[in-house]
């Protein structure tokens, strides 16, 4: 949990260089991502897919609107962990349709 919220900070860290804040949050999410399943949520580990993807290529830019994805991302993850939507609860999944959608209609990093 201190990953994310800390990875939130990040996003909004005017001072900080966009490549290295990128770099950074990306890190945190591809390992939140290779641990959700393990830990019994799912669906932080299919967040964590969507935004890395969303993210994957992100080199020096970021805009305003990817900035509100990847932000909205990582407070889906808090919300899953937070309420503890474990398994395949359908709350989680409608959550991860939702996010999916939402990471489409916003170019991804380049």
């Amino acid at each position: 949990m201190a990953d994310i919220v800390s990875a939130t900070q990040k996003i909004d860290n005017e001072k900080m260089e966009i490549k290295k804040k990128i770099r950074e949050v990306f890190r945190v999410v591809h390992d939140i991502k290779g641990q959700g399943s393990t830990f019994g949520y799912p669906s932080v580990t299919e967040i964590a897919s969507i935004l890395c993807d969303f993210m994957r290529e992100g080199k020096v830019s970021m805009s305003p609107k990817q900035a509100q994805v990847i932000k909205l991302h990582l407070g889906a993850l808090r919300l899953v962990l937070d309420q503890k939507l474990k398994g395949e609860s359908e709350a989680a999944k409608n959550l991860v349709k939702k996010l999916s959608v939402t990471a489409a209609t916003v170019p991804p990093l380049r």
